[in-house]
This record gives C-alpha cells, structure tokens and sequence, in this order.
C-alpha cells in the first residue's frame, strides 16, 4: 500500500512539474513577443524623429519621390 502511493505522490509531482514547465514555457513565448514588438516600435520611432524632414518629398501630381535641393534636418515635434 505504500508503494501505491509513492508512485501516485511521485505521479502527482511530475504532473505539476511538467504543468509548471509548460506555463514558464508560454511565458516566456509570450515575453518575447512582447519584447520584440516594443523594439520594432522604438526603432521605427526612432528612424522616424531622427530622419530629415526634406530629403525626399512626394510630389502631389505624381507620387513618384523626388530628393529636394535643401538638406535642412528639420524634426517633427
């Protein structure tokens, strides 16, 4: 009878480690994702502030880009 229920406790125990194991698993999934998201953000907003205003302008007629005479680096704030 005590063997029965060593081996049920020691069931019992590897069920919750291997429960445990594959939330900390998804965790972590869901934490680089996360994470990645918010550097693609920042980076886009970065390259967004830091890029001159008048280096490429859209012409209305066309929407062909053309670079412009002046290089001001003017931000967008």
């Amino acid at each position: 009878m005590a063997v029965v229920l060593a081996m049920v406790v020691d069931g019992l125990g590897l069920f919750v480690k291997t429960l445990w194991g594959m939330q900390e698993r998804r965790f972590s999934a869901t934490f680089d994702a996360v994470s990645s998201a918010a550097i693609s953000i920042t980076m886009a907003f970065v390259q967004f502030v830091t890029l001159p205003n008048n280096l490429v302008t859209m012409s209305r007629s066309s929407w062909i880009p053309r670079c412009s005479a002046g290089f001001e680096y003017k931000l967008l704030l």
